[in-house]
């Protein structure tokens, strides 16, 4: 068998090929070296002229894919170059950086290198603030996420516009911000963050405008605890989402702390089971340090406050203004609209009187318009403020007074709540005034914030009262011979809220006093000003104090004395002007219905149950009296009493009985300087002056 030899030309061949192999290996080796020197050199030189040469990019090992178009970066580190000059300087190490190349062919032909998409796997990003920003709008000492992130996202879209990136994904990045400005602060650190970054519009106004399905930043962090700039507030959650084209920020499970210092006691605590924001300017969020957005929703929140009254005061003696505290706590906010559903408060207020405010069950509120900014007057603002709420209750500092209500209401700088009530009841070891006001409509304006925060007083410039019921019944002493006069007994309203103006529309008011003396006011209408009346000295300047006043149907009851006042109402130039006045005792002795009545003042001595009117002038009347002899007992304090001065009228009918004699007479016209009776002695007439016809005797 003989021995089988190549053939030369296979031979030949295998050469051939072999050259071709070595050539073309050589040659995609050849270009592969020269492909990441000059996108080593594009990437470098790109970077340093977009920032003006404050930063240097260090590649260590490239590694390009031709049938991937596929580059790969090992290790890379973007620093900054200047820490002399500029207020914060970046120092960013990548583990891994893979980018996307459109084609090999514009770095061969143009030395361009254009990518779409770029991966950075596990960057560590490091912001150091040597001083502060004087070209930001807002300045403070202490670094700023939002600032910081804002710097970090137009970097990216500086880096989409410089290579044509359609893409940029961040998986697993850490950001650690370090104040240098202040000497050893902690420094604030995010971590597990993922980022993709999607822009292919080409026809938008704005680099950042939302285009559906052609832009999206969508930002996702998970289980964060992070002690935010100046170590006092404290930012914790389960998921974090940020989509920044479509301008919105989710948080699940989220905790917000403000912790108490040396120079800030008051602090709080709050829980959100999901915190969404609809409509957040991230610009001026980046820009000036605000935070603003279209809608805020909070869904189960617990709010855990602690006010403290020092926190209110910026100088010694001056008087706390609780504004001051929530500038304090918040920061800047600029929020158009704010749903909270489900939400549990609690509230501790100390620094001098202390109590606890909470909610036992969780209600919803609405706001609307809530701005808060230092350099602003007024520093908060609320333009509508909405609350349903079930079993809410106020003390005041001894627990005397119950305040209750269904919903708050805070429109155009007055606060309106439904189904308001206040109740003041004695108890074993002090004798009260038992007060009992059922307001279905109660509207205060210029409420002060400081009295009800922290002096548990409800103090305010005005108050509207629409169809209240107020139940008053008097339990404490009088002071010896004090006579009240009817608006003196409304005053009793403005002990429980301090108002310079009262207002009153469709009430009924029922008051009980000493012994058998009450009254009552139907349909009631008022304009009081409350702090004109306790100053007045006179009967003028009572009435300075009374805009408006009218009642349909009044009844006024001294021990079995009974009158009853129709249509009546305040004014000016007299005290009352009523349609009919009817007078009736419970032995029908005194019967009187006297029509186009004025009244130009009257008092009630609520202790010696005596009626004082002073000025009485009507045009109709029809009185009947029946006399009776001097009650023989040494106890005469069952006798009604009262005292009538300056008595004039025209066209009444007259008729008097005793046990001797009947008088009936027309009178024409009457003039009396003073009628009176007191206790069970007999009436006395003073002045007497009339002029009539048929005397009948």
């Amino acid at each position: 068998m003989s021995a089988s030899y190549p053939r030369p030309g296979r031979k030949k061949f295998f050469k051939i090929a072999l050259i071709i192999i070595g050539v073309i290996s050589f040659a995609i080796f050849g270009m592969h070296i020269w492909f990441v020197n000059n996108a080593r050199h594009v990437l470098k030189q790109i970077v340093s002229e977009k920032s003006d040469g404050k930063l240097k990019l260090e590649l260590s090992h490239l590694r390009f894919n031709f049938l991937s178009n596929r580059l790969q970066v090992r290790e890379a580190d973007l620093v900054s170059t200047d820490s002399i000059s500029q207020p914060a300087t970046y120092h960013v190490k990548f583990r891994k950086l893979t980018l996307n190349v459109h084609s090999f062919w514009p770095l061969l032909l143009n030395n361009k290198l254009l990518l779409d998409t770029i991966k950075l796997h596990d960057p560590d990003i490091e912001v150091m603030q040597w001083r502060k920003d004087t070209l930001l709008a807002v300045t403070k000492d202490d670094l700023s996420i939002p600032q910081e992130m804002g710097l970090l996202y137009n970097s990216m879209l500086d880096v989409l516009d410089a290579f044509g990136i359609r893409r940029i994904i961040v998986n697993n990045a850490r950001v650690s911000l370090v104040n240098k400005m202040k000497l050893g602060s902690e420094p604030v650190t995010v971590s597990n963050i993922y980022l993709d970054l999607v822009r292919t519009a080409n026809n938008t106004d704005k680099r950042d405008e939302f285009v559906g399905n052609e832009q999206s930043v969508d930002l996702t962090t998970t289980d964060q605890n992070i002690a935010l700039p100046g170590g006092r507030h404290w930012l914790s959650f389960k998921t974090f989402n940020l989509q920044l084209f479509r301008k919105r920020i989710q948080l699940d499970s989220c905790t917000i702390i403000a912790r108490a210092t040396d120079s800030t006691k008051s602090s709080y605590k709050v829980f959100f089971k999901k915190l969404l924001l609809i409509g957040v300017d991230f610009d001026a969020m980046y820009r000036k340090n605000l935070i603003r957005a279209d809608s805020v929703y909070c869904e189960s929140p617990l709010f855990d406050i602690n006010l403290n009254r020092l926190d209110a005061v910026s100088k010694k003696r001056e008087r706390p203004d609780p504004s001051k505290i929530v500038r304090e706590l918040t920061g800047d906010l600029d929020l158009a609209f704010i749903g909270v559903k489900n939400a549990g408060i609690h509230i501790d207020i100390s620094g001098g009187k202390s109590r606890t405010l909470f909610n036992s069950n969780k209600d919803n509120f609405e706001m609307r318009g809530l701005r808060i900014h230092a350099d602003s007057f007024p520093p908060v603002s609320v333009e509508r403020f909405d609350m349903l709420v079930r079993d809410y209750h106020l003390y005041n500092e001894d627990s005397s007074t119950a305040y209750t209500f269904d919903s708050i209401h805070f429109v155009n700088s007055k606060i309106v709540l439904n189904n308001f009530s206040v109740v003041t009841a004695s108890n074993q070891y002090k004798q009260r005034d038992e007060k009992d006001f059922n307001i279905p409509y109660f509207e205060l304006t210029g409420m002060d914030w400081y009295d009800l925060i922290f002096e548990q007083k409800l103090t305010a410039q005005e108050a509207v009262l629409y169809n209240p019921i107020i139940n008053y019944i008097k339990r404490t002493p009088s002071r010896k011979n004090k006579k009240t006069n009817l608006f003196d007994l409304l005053e009793d309203v403005d002990n429980l809220v301090t108002l310079n103006k009262i207002n009153i529309f469709n009430g009924n008011i029922n008051m009980k006093l000493a012994g058998a003396t009450s009254f009552n006011l139907k349909n009631t209408n008022l304009i009081l000003y409350s702090n004109n009346l306790l100053q007045s000295t006179s009967q003028d300047g009572m009435r300075r104090a009374v805009d408006h006043f009218s009642f349909s149907n009044g009844l006024i009851r001294l021990k079995d004395i009974t009158a009853q006042l129709q249509n009546a109402r305040y004014t000016g130039s007299n005290l009352i002007h009523a349609d009919k006045l009817s007078v009736n005792s419970s032995d029908n002795k005194i019967k009187a219905l006297i029509s186009d009545v004025f009244i130009d003042n009257m008092l009630l001595d609520d202790e010696a149950e005596k009626i004082v009117a002073d000025g009485l002038r009507w045009k109709n009347a029809t009185v009947f009296l029946q006399a009776a002899p001097a009650a023989k007992t040494k106890n005469n304090s069952n006798g009604k009493s009262f005292n009538l001065k300056n008595i004039q009228g025209s066209n009444t009918r007259f008729k008097f009985v005793n046990q001797k004699t009947t008088i009936t007479t027309f009178l024409e016209s009457l003039k009396v300087s003073s009628i009176s009776k007191n206790r069970n002695q007999s009436v006395k007439v003073d002045g007497l002056l009339i002029s009539g016809n048929n005397l009948s005797v």
